[in-house]
C-alpha cells in the first residue's frame, strides 16, 4: 500500500509506517466523554472518527509540504494549484483554502478573491509573500508535531523541506518547541543519548537550502511550559 505514497514527503510516509492511525481502543481510553464507539463531537455536534481525523491531517500535511516546495507566484487560481499539488480539477476545496491562507492576490491583499471566483481568472497571480512563506513553514510545523506525538526529528523535517537543520529548528523554537540533540541512538524511537540545545541554529540571513547536520539527531518536542525565543530588541542609533 505504501507504494501509492512513493512521491509523498519522507517524514510523512514515515509518521504512516511508524506511527499507524489509532485504534478505537487507544481513543477511549485517551478521551473524556468519548463513547463506546471511540467517536468525539466536533463542529456542529457532528461525530468524527479519530483514524479518519488523523488521516486527514496527515493527507493537509502532505499539501502543506508540498505547497512549500512550489514557486511562490501561482497563475490562473485554484484550478492551476490544485493540478500543481496533484489533487487534479474535480474539488478544488484544498486549493481554494490554501490560496486564501497562504497567497495574497495581485494588487490586493492577503486572501483576497476568495470563494467569489476572483481565484479562477486566468490571467490573476496569486503571490506568496515572505510572510506568507513563513506562515505557511510555522502551518507546517506544528502540524508535524501534532501528528508525530509532539516529538518529531528536525533533521528528518529539514530534508524535506530542503533546508539546514539550523534554520529548521530556528523555525520549531517559534512553535514553543524544545530542541535536543540525540546521540547514539534513534531520535524518534528514543534509546539515544540527549543534550539540551539552547543556542539557536542559523540567523535569519537567508534559508539555506542545504542537507545535513553535524552528528546526530536533532529532535524537537513540545513541552509545559512553552518555551519561546525571547525577542530581541534593535536599538537604532540616532541620526
Amino acid at each position: 500500500i505504501l507504494g501509492k505514497f512513493e512521491n509523498w514527503p519522507v517524514f510523512v510516509r514515515q509518521l504512516i509506517v511508524n506511527a499507524p492511525l489509532p485504534t478505537l481502543g487507544d481513543w477511549i481510553k485517551g478521551s473524556s466523554g468519548g463513547g463506546m464507539n471511540g467517536r468525539r463531537r466536533g463542529e456542529g455536534g457532528l461525530e468524527m472518527d479519530p483514524r479518519r481525523e488523523h488521516m486527514s491531517r496527515l493527507l493537509l500535511l502532505r499539501h502543506l509540504f508540498e505547497l512549500y516546495r512550489l514557486p511562490p507566484m501561482v497563475r490562473g487560481g485554484a484550478s492551476s494549484l490544485s493540478v500543481a499539488l496533484g489533487l487534479g480539477t474535480v474539488n478544488q476545496t484544498v486549493a481554494v483554502v490554501l490560496l486564501e491562507h497562504f497567497f495574497q492576490a495581485e494588487g490586493g491583499g492577503e486572501g483576497e478573491g476568495g470563494r467569489g471566483g476572483g481565484f479562477e481568472e486566468r490571467n490573476q497571480r496569486q503571490t506568496r509573500t515572505k510572510a506568507l512563506t513563513d506562515k505557511l513553514l510555522l502551518h507546517l510545523l506544528v502540524l508535524c508535531l501534532v501528528v508525530g506525538g509532539y516529538r518529531v526529528s528536525a533533521s528528518r523535517v529539514a530534508v524535506d523541506l530542503r533546508m539546514s537543520v539550523g534554520e529548521c529548528t530556528l523555525l520549531f523554537r517559534e512553535t514553543g518547541a524544545t530542541v535536543r540533540k540525540v546521540y547514539g541512538g534513534a531520535g524518534q524511537g528514543g534509546g539515544g543519548e540527549e543534550k539540551d540545545e539552547e543556542k539557536g541554529g542559523e540567523g535569519e540571513g537567508g534559508r539555506k537550502r542545504g542537507r545535513g547536520s553535524g552528528g546526530g539527531e536533532v529532535m524537537v518536542e513540545l513541552l509545559l511550559p512553552l518555551k519561546f525565543p525571547e525577542v530581541k530588541r534593535i536599538i537604532r542609533a540616532k541620526k
